[in-house]
């Protein structure tokens, strides 16, 4: 039986079928030429009383067997082949292959400034329990990564350097304060500059993952308007860089409502401080950084979780070198069945076929040649 994953060694064999018609056009031409030849030669006398005429029906039986036979021949010479599988001993090596996995290293960065402390979440909490929730569940997808912690307000805090101990960083996540370090303030130029020096800028194929949770304010921005404010959203975005060409995506999340409340204990000239969820800047973090950007009050923790771990499994996780090195690897030790004797046989068959086939129906029967003088020869 042929298998479907039916394929061909040499394929470009197949150029030879072209031939066929030219073929057929040549036993054409023969046929009509010895036609025309006897015509002539016989011409005015009875042709079937000295030679015996041909049948045109064997004739072409021939034609057609000769024309299979070289259609066959050509399908043989191809080469067909099938079943495709792997030889026993291919599987036990197999067992022992693993490809190597790109390196991977996820950043958490959070927003750790005075306006973080207001309770307009919608759990009703603070801004700044609602990122830890978030950034919790999200480390809760982690398998093989390695996760660094990192608080900002005008200054960078590492809380946790990379590691694969989940459990110290979520527990690091938990222990977190408002103004970490005892710096007020919100600085986004200082983090993200930190970021790009530590992992951003580094070549080779890891991959990256930036985890941004803020409610979008910042001290400098908070006091520009207009087309410089804009001007200044793109210049912090674009300390991100070439994102593609960095293995790097960032994912934003804003906590914190459209209407915001006053920040606690804060004031200025006398008066409370108010604070409202900013998006731009963090909208336009994710669209540079080839991520997304999430709010808080429109999803849930798991919501956003899963998301960004689907997000992430868009990327080759596993060494291309490694990969394709598997891949050829695989190509070379599979082995199929040979189906060439198939067409062969049924190219030899017509070739037989076409040779034993008799030039007419029947042979003329010999008869006695009469001799003037005697009656008999």
């Amino acid at each position: 039986m042929i298998p479907q994953d039916l394929n061909y060694l040499f394929p470009n064999g197949a150029y030879l079928l072209f031939a066929v018609p030219f073929l057929f056009l040549a036993f054409l031409t023969l046929f009509h030429y010895r036609k025309a030849i006897i015509a002539r030669f016989f011409k005015g006398r009875d042709q079937n009383e000295l030679v015996i005429p041909r049948s045109s029906f064997y004739y072409w039986a021939k034609v057609i067997a000769f024309c299979l036979a070289w259609i066959f021949a050509t399908f043989a010479l191809m080469q067909p082949r099938g079943n495709g599988h792997y030889p026993e001993s291919y599987h036990k090596k197999s067992e022992k292959s693993v490809l190597q996995r790109k390196a991977h290293d996820f950043i958490f960065l959070i927003d750790a400034s005075a306006s973080m402390a207001i309770e307009d979440s919608r759990e009703k909490k603070s801004r700044l329990s609602s990122a830890k929730d978030i950034a919790d569940e999200i480390a809760s997808h982690l398998n093989g990564e390695s996760a660094s912690l990192f608080a900002f307000t005008s200054e960078t805090t590492k809380l946790s350097p990379p590691t694969q101990d989940y459990f110290f960083v979520r527990m690091m996540m938990r222990q977190m304060q408002i103004n970490e370090g005892d710096v007020p303030g919100t600085d986004f130029v200082t983090a993200l500059t930190k970021m790009s020096a530590d992992f951003f800028s580094q070549e080779g194929p890891k991959l990256k993952t930036l985890v941004l949770l803020s409610d979008g304010g910042d001290t400098y921005l908070e006091t520009l308007q207009g087309d410089i404010r804009q001007q200044q959203i793109d210049n912090v975005a674009n300390l991100i860089g070439n994102a593609e060409k960095e293995n790097l995506r960032v994912f934003t999340v804003g906590v914190g409502s459209a209407e915001g409340g006053d920040v606690p204990n804060v004031t200025f000239a006398g008066s409370a401080v108010h604070s409202a969820l900013e998006p731009e800047l963090l909208q336009k973090m994710s669209a540079v950084g080839r991520g997304n950007y999430y709010s808080a009050a429109d999803y849930s923790a798991i919501e956003i979780a899963n998301d960004i771990a689907r997000r992430v499994a868009v990327d080759n996780p596993y060494l291309d070198a490694d990969a394709e090195a598997n891949r050829q690897s695989a190509a070379q030790a599979l082995i199929y069945d040979l189906y060439f004797q198939i067409p062969l046989g049924l190219a030899l068959l017509c070739l037989a076929f076409g040779l034993a086939c008799p030039e007419s129906r029947k042979a003329r029967r010999s008869e006695p040649v009469a001799v003037e003088g005697n009656s008999s020869v």
